[in-house]
């Protein structure tokens, strides 16, 4: 708990040590007692309005998660005594607990005011202006903390990352000299793990102002300092490689190999300390593959690296040896070694020739090659069989892979690694529902195993099963607790934006936006975490991660997990807005109980409020005890009861009256630290055309178009903001309208009409079917008469799987097209992906 600066001026001398009584009670979590103290002191009349004691009264009852009472005591408290300084503090904690920073920045600004040198009331400041990132206000603060404890490590210390933190690197540098000097001087009080972070702090100060001749000159001067020999050889390695001292820089990396021969980071580094990096490939074949095995040993990433230097006849037949060993000996993540290097067609299709080759020849006569004298043993085949299914899904050949893997389990149908390739080939393929089988299947194999566990509760996830999906995961679970909140507790994200998902894809959008806004919580929360490392990393001198935690947690919303769920949330609250949560459940509703006469229709809704309670009361007997429990019980201090979910299904967030501006909220962290991945920009855009903001709109479709000019969505964004371009222009301002127009050439060319930009794209893009299919959905939206001709457009489905059911999805519901004419679409998407599930014969909805 934060400490309070306590002044008892206007206490009487026997209340004095009450009020200390106060605060000590509050330090160490004896709120009822502090509560007592406080009513000791109140109760007296010519206290009754003592503002200090009221204010601690509040600041209690923030502890005990009594927020209001807390907040209507504190400002009473101020009312009572507004010079306190104290008052002013107690208000600036509780509005810090209840994460508004800003307003108790300016309550610990005030209370500076009226005791400008108190230690406490500073640090709390800081702390705040660091996680705001108020950075001038943090060095200033920090500087007077200094003037007033110089002799304090942290107080040097805290002004140094002040100044790194505002790119004043010279200055940091300046100031961990001085203080570095003054330990030399006198009686230094830092252990060894102290000084060695100190010395590697203050080089990499050096080394990120660019100064790379004054961090190495440092690091050598201060080598007896740094423990972490590690660090300081490839620290040093990499200054001396910077500066272009390759000789200096090689035996270091030969000290770094014979450590550790498996890092190839070390290898590549000693090529180009020793110049080979820019030899002929034979002389580089010769430094990896005699020279370094000789005094390093057959380390893996040597039998590697030959691989990623080799082309043509040379590739061929080092590769040949390494699928081979690896065959033989039945390694299971062969296949992700060497995926990287079909990135070359020429390697990849070597690499397919003797797959193909390995596995012909092993099943008719049990060797590699017919050249070979060995027999292989049986399982040589089956490990063959694994690695080609996998190259083959690899290139979409699903059908053929699905034949290979089948022929392994057959070989060997307990092992678990072949079960999992299936039914990742089966969810490739199209067919959720069977991967999801197949999947269990692996899981049953050993119900111990939490990652084949996780993969299964996934694989249903993406099928629709959710009730099964939450039983699975509720096995790895606390017994006697509920298991979807404790993986809400350990933050479990991929579980949750997959369950989201599948409540998207059920229409269950209010479950979906609880699990969506759970992930977005996660997130604050990690940025609150902050304050527990902000004095502890200053006291414990980690500052080297200290400063890497700050930048991480600076970027923390561009991490993919959070882009995902926030770009899911945005499609759910765009769909909102398009459809209200309450008009969606109206037509749902009729479309169940179309045709049914009145008597059904009341058994119906009668049989559904049954379901309903059923559902609240299936959770198990121990789990709920154990609830109640909870919720009957508060602690020796007084605290709330636990709150219950008053929102379950999420229908409050569903039935939002504002979706685009929760959309907004979403986007507008993406947009700052997503800005390289063009959905976003394309989200942004699809928010703004429902506000009808053109300049937001224009500023979405430049930043997309930055990342990608002929992406098909952004085809389609551009094509709509032209056909609506004259109203959009005769509703804008004077400025606003001249903005518009000096862009326009930019996306639209000499264009002048959307019908005749969408022909000119259709011409350009013929041979992309993605493309094809943006072209023919616009026309229809510009024309939607030419729903026949854009139909034709569709005629020979290509691409990829998601493409073409998004195409037979708009020949049903956009173009209206005739049965025959869905059917032979389906018919030619059904041999394109033979094991999808959308384009089977007995569906009728088209795409899922």
């Amino acid at each position: 708990k934060p400490r309070v600066w306590v002044t008892m001026s206007t206490l009487p001398s026997k209340d004095q040590a009450t009020f200390k009584r106060i605060v000590k009670c509050y330090e160490s979590k004896q709120y009822k007692q502090g509560l007592k103290y406080c009513k000791q002191i109140l109760s007296q009349p010519t206290l009754a309005n003592h503002g200090e004691t009221i204010s601690m009264k509040g600041l209690i009852m923030n502890a005990l998660n009594k927020r209001d009472e807390a907040f209507e005591l504190a400002r009473l408290g101020l009312r009572y005594d507004l010079k306190s300084h104290v008052c002013w503090h107690v208000l600036g904690i509780i509005y810090r607990s209840d994460q508004n920073y800003p307003e108790a920045i300016k309550c610990y600004r005030n209370a500076l005011k009226f005791d400008k040198d108190n230690m406490q009331i500073l640090r709390d400041l800081s702390l705040l202006q660091v996680q705001t990132r108020d950075l001038d206000g943090y060095a200033a603060t920090r500087y007077t903390i200094f003037n007033l404890k110089s002799s304090q490590t942290p107080s040097w210390l805290g002004i140094a990352i002040a100044e790194q933190l505002r790119g004043n690197h010279q200055q940091a540098d300046s100031i961990l000299t001085s203080f570095e000097n003054l330990q030399q001087e006198g009686d230094s009080h830092l252990d060894e793990l102290e000084k060695n972070e100190l010395v590697v702090y203050h080089a990499s100060i050096l080394s990120e102002s660019g100064n790379h001749k004054g961090a190495l000159a440092y690091l050598e001067k201060n080598q007896k300092l740094v423990v972490d020999k590690l660090l300081y050889m490839e620290t040093v390695a990499e200054l001396h490689v910077g500066l272009g001292q390759l000789a200096q820089a090689e035996p270091l990396y030969r000290k770094l190999l014979t450590r550790n021969p498996e890092n190839k980071a070390y290898y590549l580094g000693l090529e180009k300390c020793l110049g080979i990096d820019t030899k002929p490939e034979a002389d580089r074949l010769r430094f990896f593959q005699e020279e370094l095995p000789k005094q390093y040993g057959a380390a893996h990433v040597l039998r590697r690296l030959p691989l990623t230097v080799a082309t043509g006849a040379t590739f061929r037949a080092l590769v040949d040896e390494y699928l081979r060993v690896n065959i033989r000996k039945g390694v299971s993540p062969i296949f992700r070694n060497i995926r990287v290097f079909y990135s070359d067609p020429a390697k990849a299709a070597i690499i397919e020739e003797l797959l193909l080759g390995y596995v012909a020849t092993l099943t008719s006569s049990g060797k590699f090659s017919p050249a070979d004298d060995t027999i292989e043993t049986p399982a040589t085949l089956l490990w063959a069989h694994y690695v080609l299914a996998q190259h083959q899904d690899h290139f979409g050949r699903s059908a053929e892979a699905l034949k290979l893997i089948e022929a392994a389990i057959q070989h060997t149908p307990t092992l678990i690694d072949l079960y999992l390739i299936k039914a990742k080939i089966l969810k490739h393929g199209g067919n959720l529902v069977e991967a999801a089988k197949v999947m269990d299947s692996a899981r049953e194999l050993d119900t111990a195993d939490r990652y084949i566990n996780s993969k299964s509760v996934k694989y249903c996830l993406r099928a629709g099963n959710i009730a099964r999906a939450e039983e699975l995961a509720a096995m790895f679970t606390r017994e006697a607790a509920d298991p979807m909140q404790q993986l809400s507790d350990m933050q479990c994200m991929w579980f949750e934006t997959e369950e989201a998902l599948a409540f998207v894809r059920k229409g269950t959008v209010g479950k979906a936006l609880k699990k969506l806004h759970a992930i977005r919580s996660h997130f604050d929360q990690f940025t609150d975490d902050q304050f527990d490392f902000h004095s502890y990393c200053m006291r414990k001198i980690t500052l080297r991660s200290y400063v890497r935690l700050l930048r991480l947690e600076d970027v923390l919303q561009g991490h993919k997990f959070f882009v995902r769920a926030a770009l899911i949330a945005i499609d759910t609250y765009l769909g909102l807005h398009d459809v209200p949560f309450t008009a969606a459940v109206a037509t749902k509703e009729e479309s169940s109980m179309e045709g049914l006469s009145e008597e059904e229709k009341k058994k119906l809704l009668s049989k559904q409020r049954k379901a309903a309670k059923r559902a609240e009361s299936q959770q198990p007997p121990a789990a709920a005890a154990k609830v109640e429990e909870k919720e009957s019980k508060s602690d020796k201090n007084g605290d709330e009861k636990a709150k219950k979910d008053t929102d379950p299904e999420g229908l409050l967030l569903a039935q939002t009256g504002t979706p685009l501006d929760e959309a907004i909220k979403f986007v507008k962290p993406l947009q700052n630290l997503a800005g390289n991945n063009i959905d976003v920009h394309l989200a942004a855009f699809e928010i703004y055309w429902r506000k009808q903001k053109p300049l937001l709109m224009l500023q979405a479709l430049n930043r997309a178009s930055a990342l990608n000019a002929n992406h098909p969505r952004l085809h389609s964004q551009r094509v709509r903001f032209f056909s609506t371009l004259d109203a959009t222009l005769k509703a804008a301002s004077p400025k606003v309208a001249a903005v518009i127009k000096a862009e326009l050439p930019g996306h639209f060319g000499a264009a002048t009409d959307a019908k005749a930009f969408n022909s000119q794209f259709l011409e350009q893009n013929k041979g992309s079917f993605a493309h094809v299919l943006a072209g023919a959905e616009m026309m229809v939206l510009l024309d939607p008469a030419a729903a026949a001709a854009a139909a034709k457009l569709l005629a020979t489905p290509s691409g990829d799987m998601v493409t073409c059911s998004k195409a037979l999805e708009a020949l049903i519901k956009t173009f209206k097209a005739a049965d025959e004419t869905v059917a032979q679409f389906r018919a030619a998407c059904r041999a394109l992906y033979p094991l999808a599930s959308a384009f089977a014969e007995d569906n009728q909805l088209g795409a899922s």
